[in-house]
């Protein structure tokens, strides 16, 4: 695992990042099944990891540094990867709080940090139905992390709103817009809809 942890920090090898979060998503979710130390993992502090990715990857920020082919072969796969992590992760810690690991405290902070970063991705790739202008924003990736907002939104409602009482108000109306446009399907006249990937968001569920 330490190996695996050290490859996710290569920004100039996405492929050998992108390999290594499914490896690492794979054995964190078979220990968490049987029980075994996914809290751990947790404790130790790899969800910021996976949040950094994502908002590297998602925001393409500077330690992005391989080819821009590269980038456009991965870029979408590691942010989806990332995003599948943290939705993992917050699912240890609320079953970690059913059995007094975590508090709520906890959950409401985490969340409150990956909202905050999917809102940076939001805002830097836009979404189907508000597409921003210069060429490295990728809507479908802005979508997937409205998705994952509604996901939170729906299934875990009371955090979801605690975090929200503490975002800055420009950053809650990014959230509204997202939230709103996902459920609607972002019908807007005159905009080409954009397909891509769906989460399978019940694969997370224990």
């Amino acid at each position: 695992m330490p190996d695996l942890i050290k490859i996710l920090n290569e920004f100039d090898h996405p492929y050998h990042q992108m390999s290594a979060l499914t490896t690492v998503r794979s054995v964190l979710q078979n220990q968490f099944l049987q029980g075994t130390n996914a809290f751990n993992m947790v404790l130790r502090g790899m969800g910021p990891q996976f949040m950094f990715l994502l908002q590297s990857y998602g925001s393409l920020s500077d330690e992005c540094s391989s080819s821009p082919l590269d980038l456009k072969l991965y870029r979408a796969t590691i942010c989806a990867e990332a995003i599948r992590m943290n939705i993992f992760i917050f699912q240890c810690l609320s079953e970690g709080l059913s059995k007094n690991i975590f508090t709520e405290e906890s959950l409401v902070s985490y969340l409150g940090f990956l909202l905050n970063v999917m809102v940076s991705v939001i805002d830097y790739n836009g979404l189907p139905n508000n597409v921003k202008s210069h060429s490295a924003s990728d809507p479908a990736i802005g979508r997937l992390c409205a998705q994952t907002i509604l996901h939170f939104a729906k299934t875990s409602s009371s955090f979801f709103k605690m975090c929200l009482v503490a975002i800055e108000s420009e950053k809650r109306t990014i959230i509204e817009t997202a939230v709103r446009s996902e459920m609607s399907g972002y019908a807007v006249a005159g905009t080409v809809r954009i397909q891509t990937k769906k989460l399978n968001f019940k694969a997370f569920k224990s």
